[in-house]
């Protein structure tokens, strides 16, 4: 199940288009994924995300999650994003009421990281999409106060903890605060290179020796039970060195390095339905492949299949009747829900980015035609060409 590198540069020489490199290919009858298996429909990812829409109106009013990760705004912005992701715009009440509500919070002692950074994500993916939001100003000023609160909680490694006055930081909660600093930057919100170059020095001491992150690093005291390399916080560890990679006139040449090195290791020990796992607690599952998706770009194949075509097949085959999809300790309905969605709407939207604001919600999605399937080729994403518009969502 390893990455053959070398085989895929070869591949991707001849073709660089917008920053992702596509090998050339015949293109592929309807209904082909690759190597003959059978695509996914368009249609049939749209109807799974139409459904799991359903579920969260169903659920409206009761978006929060008993998960601290997702408290104090974290859960509602998540299910926000999944909505834009499927194409409802941000003046549908669904979405809208949720920003409202987020912009008149402010972090509180022991809030969590997470919930912070995921506001700031919505909150810059609505004002990046709309310019003439009544309220522009106010909400910039508010993206601009969390980032510099979250800027704050940075601890001295170089890393973020789950909550404010950590004193351990997390590959994971690093990595999603970088993922806000990058779609805070986009609107003009001031972050400190110091921030990156810290956490810069965190990533590498994370990183263990055969490619992938545990939770916490290795070592320290106590014992850091969660050091070992696991499927979520290696897929983490992947995205956050990919945004280091993408900071224009800032990237070191370790950035693509420690990319490539963690992608090695997903490629080795990734499993879709069933992460590799850490020692403490339920997994994080469909956050797992959200990030899976992003870090490794749509069309990368692993272990010879399509990423993005059975993710979208997982998905629907775990989809319940109601239309959620299940939770655990880690992830309740509301969040597991949000987070299958918005993979399922990145799937749809393409290697082009965002789904067009132009989408009707009544279509519950995303773009592409009725009759079309999810595309054929190997697509392989450099990761010095990241598009930050890729971690807005």
């Amino acid at each position: 199940m390893i990455f053959n590198i070398a085989k895929f540069r070869s591949l991707a020489a001849s073709c660089l288009l917008a920053g992702v490199l596509v090998a050339p290919a015949q293109a592929a009858p309807p209904g082909v994924a690759s190597r003959g298996e059978q695509a996914v429909p368009r249609k049939a990812i749209r109807q799974a995300v139409s459904r799991g829409l359903g579920y969260l109106d169903s659920q409206r009013g009761r978006w929060q999650s008993r998960c601290y990760r997702y408290a104090g705004g974290g859960a509602e912005a998540l299910v926000a994003l999944a909505y834009l992701q499927a194409g409802v715009g941000p003046g549908d009440s669904r979405v809208a009421s949720v920003i409202g509500k987020i912009s008149l919070q402010t972090p509180r002692n022991g809030q969590g990281i997470f919930a912070v950074a995921e506001r700031v994500i919505l909150l810059a993916r609505v004002l990046h999409r709309r310019a003439d939001t009544h309220n522009r100003g106010q909400l910039l000023g508010k993206v601009q106060a969390d980032v510099n609160w979250l800027a704050g909680q940075q601890l001295a490694s170089g890393g973020w903890g789950s909550e404010a006055g950590a004193k351990v930081a997390n590959t994971n909660d690093t990595a999603q605060v970088l993922r806000a600093m990058q779609a805070a930057r986009q609107l003009g919100a001031k972050v400190s290179q110091k921030l990156y170059a810290r956490a810069r020095g965190f990533l590498k001491r994370a990183q263990n020796s055969d490619g992938g992150f545990g939770y916490h690093p290795r070592g320290g005291r106590p014992r850091r039970l969660r050091g070992t390399s696991n499927g979520p916080a290696s897929a983490a560890g992947a995205l956050a060195w990919a945004i280091l990679a993408s900071q224009k006139n800032q990237a070191k040449p370790g950035d693509g390095q420690g990319y490539e090195r963690a992608l090695n290791w997903l490629a080795r020990h990734s499993s879709l339905a069933k992460p590799a796992e850490w020692y403490w607690g339920d997994e994080p599952k469909y956050a797992y492949l959200f990030d899976l998706l992003v870090a490794t770009g749509l069309g990368r194949k692993l272990a010879g299949k399509r990423l993005d075509v059975e993710l979208a097949r997982l998905l629907m085959q775990e989809q319940l009747p109601s239309g959620a999809w299940d939770g655990n300790l880690a992830e309740d309905k509301i969040v597991s829900t949000a987070w299958a969605v918005r993979t399922l709407g990145r799937i749809l939207a393409g290697p082009a980015g965002p789904v067009s604001s132009a989408a009707k919600p009544s279509q519950a999605g995303a773009g592409g035609q009725d009759n079309a399937s999810v595309p054929d080729g190997p697509v392989i994403f450099s990761p010095g060409k990241f598009k930050p518009d890729r971690f807005l969502v």
